[in-house]
């Protein structure tokens, strides 16, 4: 199985959290957060309640839709701070994994599998490597 993974920092209230490994989902509409990402980052919540929403595995969740503030990073370049809309998982049991909604929507991802090149492009160039 292939997966395109990329690293994710996110704004706290004392700057930007460290890095964390997420998963890009070229196939999934909306963002989503574990509790264990979000509780800790600047954030707010954009829905009154919660509401169940499916991720990776074959379950649900609850969860808040809301907004955070994050940069996408390879070591040499990162993004400019995106304003991301997600789901805000009320647990751990999906990864922290990027859709399309206010993220992938705005940028031009670059996969060359067979020869394992793969970035993500926003508007001034080239963006963070995403690895494969």
């Amino acid at each position: 199985m292939v997966r395109l993974m990329v690293r994710v920092r996110l704004r706290t209230p004392d700057g930007w959290s460290e890095g964390r490994a997420a998963l890009v989902d070229t196939g999934a509409p909306y963002c989503l957060l574990p509790r264990s990402v979000w509780s800790g980052v600047e954030h707010r919540f954009l829905s009154p309640r919660d509401v169940r929403v499916a991720g990776v595995g074959s379950g649900t969740t609850a969860a808040r839709y809301g907004e955070v503030t994050l940069v996408l990073e390879d070591g040499e370049v990162a993004s400019p701070p995106l304003h991301v809309r997600a789901f805000l998982l009320q647990d751990d049991s999906e990864p922290l994994l990027l859709g399309f909604e206010h993220l992938l929507a705005r940028a031009i991802l670059h996969s060359d599998y067979p020869r394992q090149v793969a970035y993500i492009e926003f508007s001034g160039g080239h963006g963070p490597a995403a690895r494969t």
